[in-house]
């Protein structure tokens, strides 16, 4: 990306992408009022995310977007910073005994960040700690290296 700055085309056989790889230059188009619908590649992540946001177009989008607006103002998220590095600090050490436990071999962290994820979102979003790690797992139905 940084070859070619923060725009380029990308060919994919005969379909070109526009990747935009700078948030100055999505902003304006992602704040734009007039949201058109969404390229028809996206349709695949849709079994995957469902109806959010990401995919959504037009007037839909502008009412889901205004409506979460306030849960991401700067003083919102400013009163969650002590929780997103309590959480991040913890990630990391378990991270780093996963790596030790692993040594050279490849791991999934995906169970350990969706439960960090899922702490996060307990404590900022509901004010609630998720209580224990096995409630967690068993919620999550896997665990954590």
């Amino acid at each position: 990306m940084q070859m070619y700055g923060g725009i380029f085309r990308l060919w994919l056989g005969r379909y070109s992408y526009i990747i935009i790889g700078s948030p100055e230059l999505i902003e304006p188009i992602l704040s734009s009022p007039i949201i058109g619908s969404r390229p028809k590649e996206c349709d695949v992540l849709k079994d995957y995310i469902g109806d959010s946001l990401a995919l959504l177009g037009g007037e839909e989008w502008k009412q889901r977007r205004r409506m979460l607006a306030p849960a991401f103002h700067n003083q919102t998220l400013n009163s969650f910073i002590d929780t997103f590095n309590e959480k991040s600090v913890e990630c990391a050490r378990c991270l780093n005994r996963a790596v030790e436990v692993h040594k050279d071999v490849e791991f999934d962290i995906l169970p350990m960040m969706t439960h960090f994820a899922l702490d996060i979102l307990c404590e900022t979003a509901m004010g609630r700690k998720s209580n224990t790690e096995e409630k967690t797992d068993a919620y999550l139905g896997n665990s954590m290296a």
